[in-house]
């Protein structure tokens, strides 16, 4: 099996699971995704715009418009941190974006290292981000990537679409391993709701599902119209 970079490895899952574009500015802690990002330029494209806040707002609005989620790439500490509102804005609206966040390298942690928020914990973008995502992930190793990567993009696109956020640090995104063709590829990529669904669906007109009360819970009966 050939050894491939974490940095490779996320380049060739986004394309495996038809992600078209990255909206993201390069930093110090996402250097190393540029390199791949431009070799694999005829399959994925990079889009840098001048702000962080404006790359997460065209995931949101890709999502709106053509309901297939792109990806986001910011790097460490305050970077990452221009990207809560639109993520809480998508969330609020489901729309599913994959969130690539820099972090520094754990052999740095708490040693404030590249702008790294460690007032409370080390590397602690997880939890700024926490209310404003439906899921988030951290992976620190490379072989963790293909899980968190998988793990990911269900939790994204299942249920309610949402925003998810794949904070990763610098080993991974820089170290390698052997990788068999199973981790570059979602075992069962769910669904988006709104994939199927015809823009007519979306009109305000449309009268709401009468199963919009949601499911009974056992043991709880629903009071009578």
């Amino acid at each position: 099996m050939p050894r491939m970079k974490g940095a490779e490895l996320i380049t060739e899952y986004l394309i495996a699971n038809d992600i078209p574009y990255v909206f993201g500015i390069c930093g110090h802690g996402n250097v190393g995704m540029l390199d791949p990002l431009y070799e694999a330029r005829d399959r994925i494209t990079l889009i840098s715009p001048r702000h962080e806040q404006v790359a997460a707002h065209m995931a949101d609005a890709y999502f709106r418009v053509r309901h297939k989620p792109v990806a986001t790439l910011t790097s460490c500490g305050p970077g990452s941190c221009n990207i809560i509102m639109p993520l809480a804005c998508a969330l609020s609206d489901s729309s599913a974006l994959l969130a690539i966040t820099a972090n520094v390298p754990t052999s740095q942690f708490n040693r404030s290292p590249f702008q790294e928020i460690n007032k409370h914990f080390q590397a602690d973008f997880v939890n700024i981000v926490r209310p404003v995502v439906k899921r988030s992930f951290q992976p620190t190793r490379v072989d963790m990537l293909p899980l968190a990567l998988r793990q990911a993009m269900t939790t994204m696109l299942s249920g309610r679409p949402g925003p998810v956020a794949r904070g990763v640090s610098s080993e991974p995104i820089a170290g390698s391993r052997l990788i068999g063709r199973r981790s570059t590829t979602s075992r069962s990529r769910p669904r988006s709701r709104r994939s199927a669904a015809p823009m007519t669906s979306l009109h305000p007109t449309q009268p709401s599902s009468p199963t919009s009360a949601g499911p009974i819970r056992p043991g709880h009966r629903r009071a009578a119209a």
